[in-house]
């Protein structure tokens, strides 16, 4: 059965500091949050799709900043692809 990756929807590393960040002033600085969320995708820290700071802080388009939408491949690609593979499978039964 093919295992199917799933990353979560929200990156709650902050952890216990979620339980009351939005009565905190610092949910009020949107631009230490964006900063923040900015160094741990950079750093490799972030934990899920959306930082739960900046969502929390109501800030929905720009939580969603480090996220792109999966890259598209042209059908001609895909085709060209799909024949390559299919040839060295042949090549590789006889």
């Amino acid at each position: 059965m093919a295992q199917e990756y799933h990353r979560k929807e929200f990156c709650t590393r902050c952890g216990d500091q979620l339980e009351d960040f939005c009565f905190s002033p610092e949910a009020e600085n949107l631009e230490a949050l964006r900063a923040a969320a900015l160094r741990c995708h950079l750093e490799g820290t972030k934990e899920g799709r959306i930082c739960a700071k900046v969502f929390i802080a109501g800030e929905t388009s720009f939580s969603t900043v480090f996220h792109s939408p999966p890259p598209t491949v042209p059908r001609k690609t895909l085709l060209a692809i799909r024949d390559s593979i299919l040839s060295m499978i042949s090549r590789q039964r006889r």
